[in-house]
């Protein structure tokens, strides 16, 4: 096994970047040119070296980053992913939020606080309206969790498929940018800064 515990707190506090010190077991002080220092969790995963962040110094101590590292190299151990477990207990702590909102109820809220980065007061509306007319009535009342890629393009068929202004593609289509999942992708944010 790999020695840990190479850096003292001294040093980690001292470290003038750019840089990456190497404590051991995987654990990294990277230290920018502007002397901003996070913790880094580095292991290897089929062959490919897969870099984790554990966080900002000194929000993370060294004995913390430390506790997580070698939390994480006994997953590896396991044959667990660190960064899929990671992904996987933030999806866990998203769902409650998601699953009491109805996607009429985000996307209001949605298109309220982004109002005032659109360039008109046209612009909102449309966005409203065709929402109202087109993605409401098939998805308005279900959860956020619950709409899937093929559930927010049965609207289009709504709104005539193929042959649609480009509003109306572009407010039901599952593509980035679009108010479906403009509104979807923004819960997702919204659930992430309340965890």
């Amino acid at each position: 096994m790999a020695r840990t515990g190479k850096l003292s707190a001294v040093e980690v506090i001292k470290a003038k970047g750019p840089a990456v010190l190497h404590d051991g077991g995987g654990l990294y002080l990277r230290v920018s040119a502007t002397n901003a220092k996070s913790w880094v969790f580095r292991f290897q995963l089929d062959g490919k070296r897969r870099d984790m962040g554990l966080g900002p110094f000194p929000d993370i101590s060294l004995a913390e980053a430390r506790a997580k590292a070698t939390e994480h190299r006994k997953q590896r151990h396991e044959g667990v992913d660190p960064l899929d477990a990671k992904a996987a207990q933030r999806q866990a702590q998203r769902v409650p939020d998601a699953k009491g909102r109805t996607f009429r109820e985000s996307a209001v809220e949605f298109i309220e606080k982004n109002r005032a980065g659109w360039r008109n007061a046209k612009h909102a509306a449309q966005w409203g309206s065709t929402l109202e007319t087109y993605v409401y009535p098939v998805i308005g009342e279900l959860p956020v969790a619950a709409i899937t890629s093929p559930i927010s393009c049965r609207p289009a068929a709504r709104c005539g498929g193929s042959n649609t202004t480009p509003l109306c593609r572009s407010a039901i289509c599952p593509n980035s940018s679009t108010p479906c999942e403009g509104v979807k992708a923004w819960r997702r944010g919204r659930s992430n800064s309340r965890s």
